[in-house]
């Protein structure tokens, strides 16, 4: 056959294109699994505070978030059921044009336990069919790399540990102190310095 030898070095070339191209995309970092990691800033803090226990039970993450919402002038219409590691509720800015109703999630999770992507996709998918402006999203924990990316495209806002002590310290705000840190360990502000 005329063309069949011309087949052999013309698949040849298409495989050593895309080897090449594998090859060059894991030095620079470029697949998925390399590029988050470089990009969120979670990584670093959770590897860094990881050892850390829960620094507020449930119920104080849920009191921190309604000051927070107070802090922002926003007005608690409805708490909704409290579960075990979850809570929920709806928050109005009554002024007219910028204003409208925020939704704020709690979400308190155990040692070394990230917040993850689908949390923020199931959590944008419960208020995106009502009329609410924003999502709140607040954990004593961390969020995953593929949370981080997720709340990027979505009208959420998420505040990890080291955010809402960050808040708390710009605002004049105590931050309840629980007895869920291990001895020994400190506060997250004086961790965070070292």
């Amino acid at each position: 056959m005329p063309g069949g030898s011309l087949i052999a070095p013309v698949f040849g070339l298409i495989i050593a294109i895309l080897a090449f191209s594998f090859f060059l995309n894991a030095i620079l970092g470029r697949d998925r699994d390399v590029a988050p990691q470089a990009l969120a800033p979670e990584r670093d803090a959770y590897d860094r505070e990881a050892s850390v226990a829960a620094l507020w039970s449930h119920e104080e993450l849920f009191a921190i978030a309604e000051k927070l919402a107070e802090q922002l002038t926003l007005k608690v219409e409805a708490i909704s059921d409290m579960m075990v590691m979850e809570g929920e509720f709806y928050a109005r800015d009554e002024r007219p044009i910028v204003g409208g109703r925020y939704v704020f999630r709690i979400i308190h999770v155990e040692s070394r336990e990230l917040v993850s992507g689908m949390d923020i996709e199931a959590f944008h998918a419960s208020f995106k069919v009502e009329d609410i402006k924003k999502g709140i999203l607040l954990t004593n924990g961390f969020f995953s790399e593929d949370a981080v990316y997720q709340a990027e495209d979505r009208p959420v806002e998420i505040l990890n540990r080291l955010a809402i002590s960050e808040w708390a310290k710009g605002s004049g705000f105590s931050l309840p102190q629980s007895d869920s840190s291990p001895p020994n360990q400190g506060s997250i502000d004086e961790q965070s310095e070292i």
